[in-house]
């Protein structure tokens, strides 16, 4: 039986909790930017693969307006405008007590895009944006970041 709880849903960020004020529906997407492999014909009808190197992904979150996490993400936007091509780029974790949930890992995740601001009525949501250099589905962020750090030199 497949089990999801959204209340279970944790996210981490250049230490920013993205799960608080999560927006009412769908909060949180991610859209690989390209395929896995390219594929190529002959003139016989052989099919021939190349795997491709492009990993990244676009990862959209959906806030309540004024929520405590979009208050803490416009300020590492202003952080990243101030620093320049210094960019605070930083691995992504997605995890959940839930066994049947989706979980991944992000490298080198930063802000591609601010939400728009907007006023009425009723409170609204926020969009915030975030391109990654490489996206990697896993049921289980921890062992998998384990064994990344001892190939790679960086801290999660």
């Amino acid at each position: 039986m497949i089990q999801y709880e959204a209340g279970d849903f944790k996210a981490i960020w250049l230490g920013v909790d993205l799960t608080r004020g999560l927006g009412t529906d769908t909060f949180f997407e991610i859209a690989l930017i390209g395929d896995m492999v390219a594929e190529s014909f002959s003139a016989n009808g052989e099919m021939a693969v190349s795997k491709l190197a492009n990993r990244g992904a676009i990862i959209t979150a959906t806030y309540q307006q004024g929520s405590p996490t979009s208050r803490d993400l416009a300020e590492k936007a202003a952080i990243q405008d101030i620093v320049g091509n210094e960019i605070p780029v930083a691995p992504m974790t997605v995890t959940g007590a839930s066994a049947s949930s989706g979980y991944f890992v992000t490298l080198n995740a930063v802000l591609k895009a601010q939400p728009t601001q907007s006023y009425a009525a009723e409170i609204g949501e926020q969009s915030w944006m975030w391109v990654c250099e490489s996206y990697f589905a896993t049921k289980d962020p921890s062992t998998f970041t384990k064994y990344l750090k001892q190939y790679v030199d960086f801290s999660i």
